[in-house]
C-alpha cells in the first residue's frame, strides 16, 4: 500500500521497476523506493530520511550526494557495495555496505578519507577504493595499501587481463 498518488512521469515507469534493483538518488522518505524491485537501496544526506526509508522496511543509506561520481560497485554475484561513514562519539569511520541477496554486511576501513570517489571489485572478488591521495585494497579480511598513496584524486580504476591495475 502506498501513502500517495503514483502520477506525473513516475507512474509511467513504476510497472518497469518493480521487479529491477534500483539506485534511488536523494530517496527523502521512500515514496518512490518503495515501489522498486528487491535489493534497490535509496540514497539521502539526510540522517531523518535514511531513518525514516528504514522504518518502513527500505533499504538506505546516508551519502552526500554532491560528491560525484558516486562511488557504488556493482558485484559479480550481483550486489552492490555503497561506502559512507559510522560514528561513535567524536570518531569518525569509514564504513562499507555490501548487498548481497537481501542481506547487508559492513566492513570498515581504518581511515577517513573524505573524498572516497572509486569503489570497484577487481575478478578475484577483493575490492579496490580510491580517493584523495589513497588507493587501498579489501580481501574481505583485511585492508591494504597501494604503495605509499596517490599524488592526487583516484578518478578511475581499470583492472587489465593480467591483473594489473590502471589508475
Amino acid at each position: 500500500q502506498t501513502d500517495i498518488p503514483l502520477g506525473g512521469s513516475f507512474a509511467l515507469v513504476a510497472d518497469e521497476l518493480r521487479d529491477r534493483k534500483v539506485c534511488d538518488l536523494g530517496c527523502n522518505q521512500g515514496h518512490y523506493l518503495q515501489f522498486c524491485g528487491p535489493g534497490s537501496l535509496g540514497l539521502d544526506v539526510a540522517a531523518e530520511s535514511v531513518s525514516a526509508c528504514q522504518a518502513r522496511g527500505l533499504s538506505a543509506q546516508r551519502h552526500d550526494l554532491n560528491i560525484l561520481p558516486l562511488p557504488i560497485a556493482a558485484t559479480a554475484d550481483g550486489g552492490f557495495v555503497v561506502p559512507g561513514y559510522a560514528s561513535s562519539g567524536s570518531t569518525l569511520t569509514r564504513r562499507f555496505w555490501r548487498r548481497n541477496g537481501g542481506s547487508w554486511s559492513t566492513f570498515d576501513h581504518p581511515g577517513t578519507t573524505p573524498n572516497l570517489t572509486v569503489v570497484k571489485e577487481l575478478r578475484d572478488g577483493s575490492l579496490v577504493v580510491g580517493g584523495s591521495f589513497l588507493l587501498s585494497r579489501w580481501d574481505g579480511a583485511t585492508w591494504s595499501n597501494y604503495g605509499s598513496g596517490i599524488g592526487g584524486l583516484v578518478r578511475a580504476l581499470h583492472e587489465l587481463p593480467n591483473g594489473e591495475l590502471l589508475v
